[in-house]
Parts: C-alpha cells; sequence; structure tokens
C-alpha cells in the first residue's frame, strides 16, 4: 500500500527540539501525545498545547483566543480539539518520544507494556501481545504493522481518508481545495480538477516559496524600522534628557534671580525699618526728657503759688519763666510717616534682574553647544558623530542632535577645547569623519 503523502529522503536532527520548537510558551511543558498535543492558532501560525488553549478559551469566555505572543485573534467553534492539530510538532513529538525517550507505551492494553511496533491504519503503538491480537483480529488482520526499530521510519507514516478510513489519502481536489482518496474521487469529487498528492503540493511548495521570498522582504524592511526606531528612541532620549537640562538651568537661574531679589528687597527693607525705629526711638527719648521738665516745673510752680511771699515770688520770677521759656520754645518733633514705609513693587527693576538672570543661564547653556555643518547629506548617524568626536578630541561629547540632512548640533563638557581639537574644521566622507577646511562648527 502507498504511503499517501509521506515525505521522501525523510531526516530530521532534532538536537535542540525539546527545549525550543516541541515546547508550549504558555506552561513551558514538552508537548505530548495526550492533554498537550501541539494545536496551531491559523491566524498566526503560533503553536500551544491542548490544555492551555483551553485554557486561554475559558478565560476569555467567549469563541475566540487571542495569541499570547502576537495577540492575534482566533475563532473558535466549539472547544480547542476543533483547531487544528500542528502535524510537523505532533510527529516531531513522537520521533523525540521514540528516539531520545526510547520508550513507547501501548496504546491498546491498560498494563502499560513497552511497545514495539504500530499499526499505520489505526495510529496504534502495540506491545507483543496486543500485535499478535491485532494481526489475528478480523477487522485489523490486513493492517500494515511496523516495528519501532527505526524511529525515523517509523515516522513514514500513510494518511487515511477521513471520510474512507480504509482508503489513504493520494489525491488533492484543486476544485473544492481538500485531499481525498480514490473514493471521494469518483463520489463527492467526481468531475472535480483532481491532482496527484506530490504535484499539488509541489504546486503550493511554489506558491509558499514566493510568499516567502516576500515574507523576507517584509523582515528586512520591518528590521530596518526597527533599527530606525531604536536609534529615534535613542535621539529622543537624549534630546529629551538634554533639553530637560537646559529647562532645570534656565529656570533654577530664574528662581535664583527671583529668590536673589526677594532678600535684596527684604534687607533694603529692613533697613529703612531699623532706620525709621532709630529715628522714633530718638524722638521718644527727646520728649520724654521734655515731659520730665514740664512735670517738674508744674509742681515747682504750684507750691511756688501756695507758700512765696511777694518778695520771694520776685526773687524766683527770672528762673521760672527762664525755664517756662525753654519748654515753650522746643519744638515738638512729629513722629515718622509710616506710609512711606510700605513696600511698593519696582515692575521694571525685577524686569531687569530677572532679564539679567535668564541671559546668563542662556549664556551657560550655549557654552556647551555647538552647530556642526558638514558638506553634503551621507547619513550621518548621531551614534556615528558622538563616537568619531570623542575619538579624535577626547572631548566629552554628551548628546548630538540632527537638524537637518548635513546639521547637527552636539552638546559638549568644552566647547573652546573641543573646536582646538577639531580645528575648526569638520567633514563626513564615505561614511566617516575626517578633518577638511570645508565644514563650519560655530
Amino acid at each position: 500500500m502507498a504511503e499517501g503523502g509521506a515525505a521522501k529522503g525523510f531526516k530530521i536532527d532534532v538536537t535542540d527540539f525539546k527545549d525550543t520548537f516541541l515546547e508550549c510558551p504558555v506552561c513551558v511543558e514538552h508537548f505530548n501525545q495526550t492533554n498537550q498535543r501541539p494545536r496551531l492558532l491559523n491566524s498566526c501560525l503560533h503553536a500551544f498545547c491542548t490544555a492551555c488553549l483551553q485554557t486561554l478559551l475559558t478565560n476569555e469566555g467567549g469563541n475566540q483566543i487571542t495569541c499570547p505572543l502576537c495577540r492575534q485573534v482566533q475563532t473558535v467553534r466549539g472547544n480547542v480539539d476543533t483547531l487544528q492539530i500542528d502535524p510537523v510538532r505532533d510527529k516531531l513529538t513522537e520521533y523525540v518520544q521514540m528516539k531520545i525517550e526510547k520508550k513507547t507505551l501501548c496504546t491498546d492494553c491498560p498494563d502499560e507494556n513497552e511497545a514495539e511496533a504500530r499499526c499505520q491504519e489505526c495510529s496504534s503503538y502495540l506491545c507483543a501481545a496486543c500485535r499478535s491480537a491485532h494481526k489475528r483480529h478480523r477487522m485489523t488482520k490486513d493492517h500494515t504493522i511496523i516495528t519501532l526499530d527505526d524511529p525515523q521510519e517509523n515516522l513514514k507514516r500513510g494518511h487515511f481518508c477521513q471520510y474512507h478510513p480504509a482508503h489513504q489519502i493520494e489525491f488533492y481536489c484543486n476544485t473544492d481545495e481538500q485531499l481525498c482518496c480514490v473514493s471521494c474521487c469518483i463520489g463527492d469529487h467526481k468531475d472535480h480538477v483532481v491532482k496527484k498528492l506530490e504535484n499539488a503540493a509541489d504546486t503550493k511548495r511554489a506558491k509558499v516559496e514566493k510568499k516567502l521570498q516576500l515574507i523576507s522582504k517584509a523582515s528586512d524592511l520591518t528590521q530596518k524600522a526597527l533599527q530606525k526606531g531604536a536609534r529615534q528612541k535613542w535621539t529622543i532620549t537624549n534630546i529629551t534628557e538634554q533639553s530637560e537640562a537646559e529647562i532645570n538651568t534656565i529656570y533654577n537661574s530664574l528662581k535664583d534671580a527671583v529668590e536673589y531679589d526677594r532678600k535684596r528687597q527684604l534687607a533694603k527693607f529692613a533697613e529703612r525699618s531699623r532706620e525709621a525705629l532709630a529715628t522714633v526711638q530718638t524722638t521718644t527719648r527727646d520728649h520724654q526728657q521734655t515731659m520730665a521738665k514740664i512735670e517738674a516745673t508744674q509742681e515747682y510752680l504750684t507750691k511756688l503759688k501756695e507758700t512765696a511771699d511777694a518778695v520771694e515770688m520776685l526773687q524766683m520770677y527770672p528762673s521760672i519763666i527762664g525755664s517756662m521759656d525753654g519748654i515753650t520754645g522746643s519744638a515738638v518733633r512729629q513722629v515718622i510717616d509710616v506710609t512711606n514705609l510700605r513696600f511698593k513693587a519696582d515692575a521694571t527693576a525685577l524686569k531687569k534682574c530677572l532679564s539679567e538672570f535668564t541671559d546668563h543661564a542662556i549664556s551657560e547653556v550655549e557654552k556647551h553647544i555647538l552647530k556642526v555643518t558638514f558638506d553634503r547629506d551621507s547619513g550621518i548617524r548621531p551614534a556615528d558623530i558622538m563616537d568619531y568626536f570623542n575619538r579624535i578630541t577626547a572631548c566629552s561629547v554628551e548628546t548630538v542632535k540632527l537638524e537637518g540632512s548635513n546639521t547637527a548640533l552636539v552638546y559638549v563638557k568644552s566647547k573652546g577645547a573641543f573646536k582646538a581639537a577639531l580645528k575648526d574644521t569638520v567633514h563626513f566622507i564615505n561614511g566617516s569623519f575626517a578633518t577638511a577646511k570645508a565644514a563650519t562648527v560655530q
């Protein structure tokens, strides 16, 4: 009996299969022939074990599974048993079990005896006793049974029609795009365009190869896009860090300016306040002395009026009049006008102060920025510029930002040392930098 579609020259090297290709990405367990058989998500061709797929389907609570690896959505009609078993991984899993584990159990008896043969029609592994019974049974005596001496040879099995299990698949119906056997060809697929398996497979292989070439091109483009994205991420990160540093420098300077002016105004106001308090204290002391003289004079005159006779009054009159004239003649000092002490904001002075500090902060930032103009567009990358400048100038280049096809802003720690090292010239030729007179550094 023909082997209906078995691969010719079938050879396998499964050295690395057990830990990569034949492992479920979700549970990280190896596929097997029972509850962890590999099944495909046709939406993306990623394979997972049956148990994990059932868990994913249950967790999503609908009729779909979202691939854990690429987030493609696969519609499921019923349970996961309706999903296609991955024939490649399934066959290799079986091979690994026989080749590496060197033990296959009989599937026809409950004794877990080690199998020594396999029925091609039933796909059953048979121990010695079950093999003998299989050959004697009326329904299976004509089945093809092969030994398990060579696991790789054992995998060259036939494929049998799901509608006519006794017949192997030998044809492909182009009309319905279905595999079929001889009985199918004279039945449901009568008068259809039918091809031999290998001819149909060759046609499909050619189409797959063309698609694979397109995918390869798409892979190259995607890889370049990823690399460009990585460079852009690097550039954005560096520009962000540099810009944040510049913003902090400028606004910290503004904050320092405001703080400086605040302290200056407070000191100025404190001095004015001290001067005003000293004036008030001096005036108060003078007024207190005058008041004491007044009180002494009033007290003496009261006693004089009560006790002095005419002679005594005339004797004391010059002294009394002199003292009283001294009191009435002294000017009473006015208390300082406190309304003049109130703070009055000087917007012009404040703006001038802020402007001076801002100009200083910006000049400090610009001390570390060089504008380099190249002769022509040569595919300059920031990483190339940083590497080259650091190499030829021994200066620390912190960030490079491209402004155009041939212009870059270079952020360095020492602008003077950088320009001196370059001798004011820089040139980009054939993918590498070299000193030349044609470029400018500002």
